[in-house]
């Protein structure tokens, strides 16, 4: 037995759901505009990687310095040329102090580069010369980040 809403409203009463043209609808709606944002969203992320690589290459610099100062030590900063990779290094006894790989994971960057292949940091607090570092994304996008001789270290925008 029909309730007295239901009596008065038939119609609303009859319709139980969604028709399956309209759920068709909404799902092509919906997957067209995930296909439009999804370059979009790509770009972005390549460029998060790039700009997260960059604070972390930044950091690794500074933490060189930091190590020359603290051990007393020369420290040597090494970036092959046309490579995705870094080393800083003891250089007494050659022992690694950070080697980054930014060639897989989730910090993949295209390509790593620097104007000089090494940067000898002196117990002082002084380089060897300074620097510009250039890490690029698949898609072009670029952030250089500037070393100065005295440990300043700066991503530029």
């Amino acid at each position: 037995m029909r309730n007295k809403w239901c009596a008065s409203r038939e119609r609303a009463c009859d319709r139980g759901g969604f028709t399956l043209l309209e759920m068709l609808l909404v799902v092509t709606i919906m997957t067209i505009g995930t296909a439009m944002a999804l370059p979009k969203i790509r770009t972005i992320i390549t460029r998060q990687h790039v700009d997260r690589a960059a604070q972390i290459v930044a950091s690794d610099i500074r933490s060189a310095f930091t190590s020359a100062a603290r051990g007393r030590i020369p420290v040597r900063l090494t970036i092959p040329v046309n490579a995705t990779a870094y080393a800083v290094t003891n250089r007494v006894t050659g022992d690694t102090i950070v080697r980054r790989n930014f060639a897989t994971g989730d910090l993949s960057v295209a390509s790593l580069s620097a104007s000089i292949i090494t940067i000898d940091v002196f117990p002082n607090g002084v380089a060897s010369s300074p620097d510009t570092i250039t890490l690029s994304g698949a898609d072009g996008y670029q952030r250089k980040l500037a070393v100065s001789r005295v440990g300043f270290v700066r991503v530029l925008p």
